[in-house]
């Protein structure tokens, strides 16, 4: 198995995890804008307005997402089948719980400025911390499949190989050669033992 191959889905996550420092959604009020990170999503923060302070709760969809992203990182050092599976399964869930994060986020902006009578004047931008994680995520379950199908292909072309010990092929013409044979029947090179 190729060592290259071991580092890529740990190196996702860790990708991941610093996509969590960039702006995830902005959001504006006429002039004022306010930027927060997927880090302030899990943790919570305050966001300031003219009038008034804003607390965002801590939000459940980020903490998980943020926790999925830790996980990841961990089992993908670990090189097995079992955390191959379990990475993507991991990694799925995160793209969820972001693209979740962004459904709500949407809704409770709108509904907040429905509310208050200033529908089209609030808006939520989404930013790179929450494109570029819902796209890792996507990449390192298709990459974590990819490398559990690769090795339980690699696993039956043994068993085909362990089965077939019988037989033994000519490296020239390619032609099967059975029993003790010592030269090739199509083409008469001598056989290799």
């Amino acid at each position: 198995m190729n060592s290259s191959k071991r580092f890529i889905s740990p190196a996702l996550f860790v990708l991941i995890l610093i996509c969590f420092t960039l702006p995830f959604v902005t959001v504006s009020c006429g002039s004022l804008e306010e930027t927060i990170t997927g880090f302030q999503l899990a943790t919570g923060t305050t966001l300031e307005t003219e009038a008034d302070l804003y607390p965002v709760d801590p939000q459940p969809l980020a903490i998980i997402a943020l926790i999925v992203g830790v996980m990841g990182l961990i089992l993908g050092l670990w090189w097995s089948k079992k955390s191959q599976i379990i990475s993507a399964i991991l990694a799925i869930a995160g793209f969820l719980s972001v693209l979740a994060l962004r459904l709500k986020i949407s809704h409770s902006v709108y509904q907040d400025a429905a509310r208050e009578g200033m529908e089209g004047i609030v808006k939520a931008e989404f930013g790179s911390g929450f494109y570029i994680p819902l796209i890792l995520f996507l990449f390192a379950a298709g990459i974590n499949v990819m490398f559990y199908s690769g090795d339980k292909s690699t696993m039956f072309q043994g068993l085909v190989v362990a089965k077939s010990h019988d037989y033994r092929f000519c490296t020239h013409c390619g032609a099967k050669a059975e029993g003790r044979q010592e030269f090739c029947s199509e083409c008469g090179s001598k056989l290799e033992a």
